[in-house]
């Protein structure tokens, strides 16, 4: 019995038919079944009707886990579109409110046909980044090169430092020039208006960074008086010493009023809040537009429909006819060994070697196919 447990598992139909002839003539041998022997009483026909049922009915079950993973795929696929319709909706919302904004701040920066032309180039940035940046970075490096030896000397060659503390005074005067530049810009603006009290604390300021131009001017004249000894303009030592001093007073300040001028020209409030809000934009269309691509992709995947499953159904009925047509063969096969090997005359028609009926039927799946006529419909109303 074993034996035949596991050949009948075998898919081949030659396994159940060269089964099938070797039981039939060892039965017959046997004179198995005898005369006496009812209907269905040859266990190898129970046993191969048996198998075969078995068989049919895991296809089966296969055939469902299949479908069943279709509608957890789409159910998935269901969840996951409604997911990114709800985000695309938000980013869409986005935007517009972006756009909305943007297009505020060109129409601020545009201002009204019977504005001042004053208040209008407030809102304007008249110089780009590049030259901007560019320029101010000249600027800088020039100031510390005028007073890094000067430091260098003060700090007794200690480089490190004296390079350090040139960079912060470089910094400082670029910095100030700058918070003139933008003050002075924000006081056009009718719009935003600087405050009086702004404005006010640049005195203080301005006054502490005229201070330390003219420490810096008299610490840097007495380091280049001893090297200009073929200096014949001026003859005297106190003239080269005060020519010196406005020298680099004059040159420092310079550097200011030109830094800021560019920061003057440069800066635009409006400008800045217009390109943060378009650079904004764009991250927003590109994430909207990658959450838009995969929706349309999903939404054209179909997991479960009624014709995957009818041909699931059909492609389940053809291999249950063949089991059934291997089952009868099989059968078929065995009755006629067995009763060529008897020694006994036994005929065919005798009720033992009639096999059991083969009249299975498969599912139809109709459970699974009401489901999916329901999400063809959701769909069709939904997107």
């Amino acid at each position: 019995m074993p034996r035949l447990k596991y050949l009948l598992q075998k898919k081949s139909k030659l396994d159940w038919t060269l089964l099938a002839q070797e039981r039939g003539k060892r039965d017959g041998k046997s004179e198995k079944p005898g005369p006496e022997w009812g209907k269905q009483s040859v266990p190898f026909l129970l046993e191969l009707h048996k198998k075969a049922i078995e068989r049919a009915k895991n296809l089966e079950l296969l055939t469902r886990q299949e479908l069943g993973n279709s509608v957890t795929q789409t159910v998935e696929r269901d969840d996951r579109l409604a997911f990114l319709k709800s985000q695309i909706g938000n980013q869409t919302k986005k935007e517009e409110k972006l756009r909305n904004r943007a297009e505020s701040i060109q129409q601020n920066i545009d201002g009204y046909a019977e504005e001042n032309p004053i208040g209008r180039f407030a809102r304007v940035r008249a110089i780009p980044d590049v030259a901007y940046w560019c320029i101010l970075l000249l600027l800088a490096s020039g100031e510390v090169f005028v007073t890094a030896p000067a430091l260098v000397e003060l700090f007794n060659e200690l480089d490190f430092i004296a390079y350090v503390i040139a960079a912060a005074v470089g910094l400082l005067t670029v910095v100030y020039a700058h918070i003139v530049g933008i003050s002075l810009k924000m006081k056009l603006d009718r719009q935003k208006p600087q405050e009086n009290w702004v404005i006010k604390t640049l005195i203080p300021l301005s006054v502490v960074v005229l201070m330390a131009i003219l420490a810096l001017a008299f610490l840097r004249s007495g380091q280049v008086l001893t090297e200009l000894a073929d200096f014949n303009i001026l003859t005297q030592e106190w003239a080269k010493r005060v020519f010196l001093v406005f020298f680099f007073i004059f040159l420092q300040l310079s550097f200011i009023g030109i830094a800021a001028k560019l920061a003057f020209l440069h800066y635009s409030q409006q400008e800045h809040e217009l390109r943060k809000a378009k650079r904004e934009l764009v991250k927003l269309e590109k994430s909207g537009k990658e959450l838009t691509d995969e929706f349309s992709q999903l939404a054209t995947q179909s997991f479960l429909s009624e014709d995957l499953i009818d041909i699931a159904k059909e492609e389940l009925r053809a291999k249950i006819d063949l089991i059934g047509s291997n089952y009868e063969a099989a059968a078929a096969i065995y009755c006629d060994a067995n009763i060529h090997a008897r020694r006994d005359e036994i005929d065919a028609s005798h009720p033992a070697l009639i096999p059991p009926v083969w009249d299975y039927k498969p599912d139809l799946f109709t459970d699974l196919k009401d489901l999916s006529i329901s999400y063809a419909q959701r769909e069709a109303l939904t997107y």
